[in-house]
């Protein structure tokens, strides 16, 4: 599942309507579908952090989850509509600094300060946000550092100030960046399941490992196949009792990889 954390409901709307999630209550506003959900935290970094942590606490509490926060931000030239993805975080007020690992080579990057007042001088060509520094060290506890970014869209700079900025205006800012939003989430998402599927289950190498002796080499094999059922099982589909009736190692591997075979013909049927 994707999360999103966006400061404003402006910033959200185009989102919620991208990826069909409806409203649900709470203490934050969050909005849910079958493969996504979004907070809207108000503005500040310490609101985006409390956001942050209640949307992991109301939905699946679970690793290696894609978690994106998506916001306006200033720059003191740049044409407003340009969206970059933070290669540095840094909070002005504590100087602390945050470096998201860069995985996309088309987005364009930026250096992001976040700052406690809405930023009107623009002493440096970084980009500047109120959020930043609060949502990316919550949610790379919840996550992995990859798979947590900030995507940011420049909204004003020193001839268009912030205090211009209608609802409408935002909302526009963020619906005409929402293809390629889509586009670097999805490429998350395909980084999230690959890292899913080459963690293999280490309880499940563990039992097998208890049950049956395998050599260096049936070893290896067992991982590799234990890494794809990962990927092709939910985890509470992983039963280890249907291989009860093997009487070796070798019974056992062939099982599981009979297994496979069946779990990957039924999904090349979907």
């Amino acid at each position: 599942m994707i999360r999103f954390v966006t400061a404003l409901t402006a910033e959200a709307t185009p989102i919620v309507e991208r990826f069909r999630m409806a409203r649900r209550e709470g203490s934050f506003p969050i909005y849910v579908s079958d493969n996504a959900s979004l907070v809207v935290s108000g503005i500040g970094k310490r609101a985006s952090a409390a956001a942050t942590a209640y949307l992991h606490a109301r939905t699946e509490e679970k690793p290696n989850l894609v978690w994106v926060n998506v916001g306006i931000a200033g720059h003191r030239t740049f044409t407003p509509g340009k969206l970059f993805v933070a290669h540095t975080i840094r909070d002005e007020a504590t100087g602390q600094c945050w470096f998201p690992p860069q995985l996309s080579r088309s987005a364009d990057k930026a250096e992001v300060i976040t700052v406690d007042r809405t930023e009107t001088v623009f002493d440096s060509e970084a980009i500047y946000d109120m959020e930043a520094s609060g949502f990316y060290p919550t949610a790379n506890f919840l996550s992995t550092g990859e798979l947590v970014q900030c995507l940011k869209i420049v909204s004003d700079n020193r001839e268009l100030r912030a205090s211009e900025l209608t609802r409408d205006r935002i909302r526009d800012i963020v619906s005409n960046q929402i293809g390629e939003i889509e586009r670097l989430v999805r490429e998350l998402e395909t980084l999230a399941r690959e890292k899913v599927a080459r963690s293999f289950d280490a309880a499940g190498l563990a039992a097998f490992s208890s049950k049956w002796r395998f050599s260096v080499t049936q070893r290896r094999r067992l991982e590799r196949l234990l890494t794809r059922w990962t990927a092709l099982a939910p985890e509470g589909t992983r039963d280890l009792d249907m291989f009860r009736d093997a009487r070796s190692g070798i019974d056992a591997l062939n099982m599981l990889e009979d297994k496979l075979r069946e779990l990957a013909i039924k999904e090349s049927l979907y």
